[in-house]
């Protein structure tokens, strides 16, 4: 299988092959990670998903690990936090695009009293600044067609302020609470289904 990163001149030819819908799931780890059974779960109902992190041998063993039960599914290696290289990845969907799920997060543990601003600061950027940029490539391109999901997952402990993960409790809310207001900032005629905030167990946690 062949993995595509962004600049690829191949990307765009291969995911528009066929007319049928696409998924994009960003945040994609190992196997038992709830990016790896999104796509999973998508890919099953009859979607082609592009399956979308920054490591390469992750993505594709997801990917490949769909097409074995028939499905389709396109490794893409994409940073969250690179506006480049989020707008080239829904470049990459084209026009069939009909959800987009934002799966990326950390679970850096710290202490607040003992943090680094640059340590939150990265923390901030893939939880709260990347889904920024992922939410607004997908609401670019739904509103013009009034149709498409966007999801955001996470976990209620990082909302709540779980011990030791104070570092992930204050973007998390923010990611959350930002795209509930989008649709009062659309225009009537720009209408698309905003689901901000999904919290869905992996079989990772439930075991």
């Amino acid at each position: 299988m062949a993995i595509f990163c962004v600049g690829s001149d191949l990307t765009l030819q291969t995911l528009r092959e066929d007319a049928m819908k696409t998924a994009i799931v960003i945040g994609v780890g190992p196997e038992r990670g709830l990016g790896a059974q999104l796509c999973k779960r998508f890919a099953a109902d009859g979607l082609k998903v592009i399956v979308a992190g920054r490591t390469s041998s992750m993505l594709e063993a997801v990917a490949n690990d769909i097409e074995k039960s028939g499905a389709q599914a396109v490794p893409f290696v994409a940073d969250a936090t690179k506006e480049n290289d989020v707008a080239a990845l829904f470049d990459a969907a084209g026009g069939e695009l009909d959800l987009a799920i934002y799966n990326a997060g950390n679970n850096t543990p710290g202490r607040i009293i003992e943090m680094e601003a640059d340590y939150f600061e990265s923390a901030w950027r893939v939880v709260c600044f990347g889904g920024f940029l992922f939410g607004r490539e997908a609401v670019r391109r739904m509103a013009p067609k009034k149709t498409g999901t966007l999801l955001f997952t996470g976990a209620s402990p990082r909302c709540a302020g779980a011990p030791a993960l104070a570092l992930s409790t204050p973007p998390r809310p923010a990611c959350a609470r930002s795209p509930r207001r989008w649709p009062r900032n659309m225009r009537p005629t720009e209408s698309t289904s905003l689901m901000s905030w999904s919290t869905v167990r992996s079989p990772a946690t439930r075991s």
